[in-house]
């Protein structure tokens, strides 16, 4: 969604896809911390949220709330 300035790669995908071809919403974006260091990830985090949610949206699946959390396999932040 660049026209959103929401632009990157995302860290693991999840969606109702039987393939890895095409993505099904609903999606849930998982965000893992880079170095151990969550404060970085809190951002990108924001940003994939917002996306996924359009995504849904885009596909008549309106979800009205969305969650996130960032991991660095120890740490976690909601």
């Amino acid at each position: 969604m660049p026209d959103l300035g929401l632009s990157g790669v995302c860290d693991f995908l999840i969606s109702r896809s039987p393939e890895q071809i095409f993505i099904e919403t609903p999606v849930i974006v998982i965000i893992e911390a880079k170095k151990g260091d969550l404060k970085p990830g809190l951002g990108q985090c924001a940003a994939e949220m917002i996306a996924a949610q359009k995504l849904n949206e885009t596909n008549n699946i309106p979800i009205k709330r969305i969650y996130g959390s960032v991991s660095s396999d120890t740490a976690w932040r909601f």
